[in-house]
């Protein structure tokens, strides 16, 4: 569940990664720095699409609508 909404944002957040390194990269001139905050915006990117699935959840639970999980 969480990689399907991880898929419907993947191009949008990956256009913002790749322009936070480049910004990154070209104000700091250390690609270490650039490919580290690469890989915290991934992992963020992915706490990001499971706290979107479970606030989903909890929405539609609060409204009595079924998602399909019991």
């Amino acid at each position: 569940m969480i990689f399907e909404q991880y898929k419907k944002t993947f191009w949008g957040m990956q256009a913002v990664m790749l322009c936070a390194f480049v910004l990154i990269w070209g104000i700091s001139h250390s690609l270490a720095l650039a490919g580290l905050f690469w890989i915290v915006m991934q992992g963020a990117s992915m706490i990001g699409a499971s706290w979107a699935v479970r606030l989903k959840h909890k929405v539609a639970r609060d409204a009595g609508i079924s998602l399909g999980r019991s």
